[in-house]
């Protein structure tokens, strides 16, 4: 895991995550298949641990001096965008989640190489799909970056439908939230 911060012209301050597999510290893409495998024995994916990475992450973030952890939004893209749902949900005080061309569900079907996105949990498709676990934010603020699957028209509805349809948008750049 590493972070960074970078304060944007004193409106906010901006920690700089990955989580483990992913960036400087990441693994080799040629031992991705042995992670996911040995993940598996023990009853865990990749992404269910990235998603107690950005967990223990929002933990942290909130023992720093001058950060409110009341005032804490996640921006995610690529196979982020499946981990950071989740994350927020289990954290349940997440202000706002950003989620950059998210994936349209969890069931796709995987690289036989072992190698791409990590986007699986276990037996959560028993009960329910990325745009469900983000439709969970509301009332909180969800913003869609880039092109927004058009499974993501349910959550869209769901905010329009209980009243908060300011709280959803969809943007091209995430400036174009902070410009809000």
């Amino acid at each position: 895991m590493s972070s960074s911060f970078i304060n944007l012209h004193g409106k906010i301050i901006v920690a700089y995550f990955e989580a483990q597999g992913i960036g400087d510290t990441g693994w080799s893409p040629s031992q991705q298949w042995h992670i996911r495998r040995a993940a598996a024995w023990t009853g865990r994916t990749i992404a269910s641990m990235r998603v107690y990475d950005v967990l223990m992450c929002l933990k942290a973030l909130g023992t720093i001096p001058g950060v409110d952890s009341d005032n804490i939004s996640i921006l995610a893209e690529g196979e982020m965008a499946a981990i950071a749902p989740y994350a927020a949900l289990l954290d349940g005080n997440v202000k706002a989640l950003l989620l950059k061309d998210p994936p349209a569900t969890q069931n796709v079907p995987s690289d036989p190489t072992g190698k791409g996105e990590a986007i699986e949990m276990l037996n959560c498709l028993r009960v329910t799909d990325l745009p469900q676990v983000a439709g969970l934010m509301f009332p909180n603020e969800l913003v869609v970056i880039g092109n927004q699957p058009k499974a993501y028209e349910w959550v869209e509805n769901l905010y329009k439908d209980l009243g908060s349809r300011d709280a959803y948008k969809i943007v091209q750049k995430a400036s174009q939230w902070l410009d809000d």
